[in-house]
């Protein structure tokens, strides 16, 4: 049997699910281990060099490309509106990437940008592609 990764957004509590992102075509901005750093930098005119003060991690988008089925333009949109309604703004999630069949990645987002329909693919009677943007490290 084939594993595939499954892309899940809990509650900001982590174990109730909120809603299961299927059909996920492609992910940008997934630089969990790699997020960029903040940190204070003092430099002065007399001295060389600088030095570093380390601080938190900074935030960054993660982007899910993802079509939508059904089977016809009235249950599409009845779909599309389930998924705004369900991932509202401004409200904390936990986003479940699963890197393995038996070990996720969770990053604690949010949604703060519209969800984009991507016009330019798809057959509006029976799919729907979505640009779906959540802002990582945003919560703690």
């Amino acid at each position: 049997m084939s594993w595939y990764p499954t892309f899940n957004l809990y509650e900001d509590d982590g174990s109730t699910l909120v809603y299961a992102i299927a059909d996920v075509i492609r992910i940008d901005g997934w630089n969990y281990a790699d997020a960029p750093a903040n940190y204070i930098e003092l430099t002065n005119t007399r001295s060389t060099g600088s030095i570093i003060i380390p601080a938190g991690d900074q935030p960054y988008d993660i982007t899910l490309y993802a079509r939508l089925g059904a089977a016809n333009y009235t249950a599409l949109m009845s779909a599309f509106n389930t998924l705004k309604s369900s991932i509202a703004k401004k409200t904390p999630y936990v986003l479940k990437l699963d890197v393995s069949n038996s070990s996720t990645n969770n990053i604690n987002v949010m949604r703060l940008q519209p969800i984009i329909i991507d016009t330019t693919r798809g057959n509006l009677n029976k799919f729907l592609y979505y640009n779906l943007t959540l802002r990582g490290n945003t919560w703690s």
